[in-house]
């Protein structure tokens, strides 16, 4: 069962893992699915908010001067799967 404590727990580990570029930029995906199919359309787009605003905020606050755009690319991809993740399981 997916409580606010997990979502809370997993955008810790992904901030710490180096957000976009870490290991765990998956997870996301099972905590959105897990909200949509046991929870509702509701939840499960408020917890894909959640992972796409910490994901922005976390490449906002690791951009540094002097880096080009193409550093936008991976979040901006993992941000659209995160949300075709949810319409999918909406759709279901």
């Amino acid at each position: 069962m997916l409580n606010d404590n997990d979502s809370v727990a997993l955008i810790a580990v992904l901030f710490l893992s180096g957000g976009s570029d870490g290991p765990f930029f998956v997870f996301p995906l099972f905590s959105i699915l897990v909200a949509i199919l046991r929870f509702g359309w509701s939840t499960g787009l408020l917890t894909t908010g959640a992972f796409v605003v910490s994901l922005v905020l976390h490449t906002a606050l690791s951009w540094e001067v002097g880096q080009g755009v193409a550093q936008l690319f991976p979040a901006a991809l993992h941000a659209l799967s995160f949300i075709l993740a949810a319409v999918v399981a909406g759709i279901v």
